[in-house]
């Protein structure tokens, strides 16, 4: 064989394998790529959830303090009929006129 066609069957195995590694080089970067875009969607999901989940417990939160408010001024008119009652009752067993 001639050095000249030992030479072009070397370049040619040289670009094959130059192709072949640029191929590999290619395909790991757009696989880490596409783990780097799904990392921040997942961020960005959690994001979002953890927004979500903050938002509904302040409201639970909110709503605990109103129904604590609620129930002492329930408390509180209970503690009046009650003395109502006992008032009435008490104008009942003197004959009717008021105490």
């Amino acid at each position: 064989m001639d050095s000249t066609v030992i030479v072009e069957i070397l370049l040619a195995l040289l670009t094959v394998v130059t192709g072949i590694v640029t191929f590999i080089a290619a395909s790991r970067s757009q696989a880490e790529a596409s783990k780097t875009a799904r990392a921040g969607v997942d961020a960005e999901a959690y994001e979002r959830a953890r927004d979500s989940y903050e938002s509904a417990l302040k409201t639970l939160r909110d709503e605990v303090v109103r129904l604590r408010s609620d129930l002492a001024s329930a408390r509180t008119d209970i503690v009046s009929l009650r003395d109502e009652v006992v008032r009435l009752r008490q104008q009942l067993r003197n004959g009717g006129s008021p105490v």
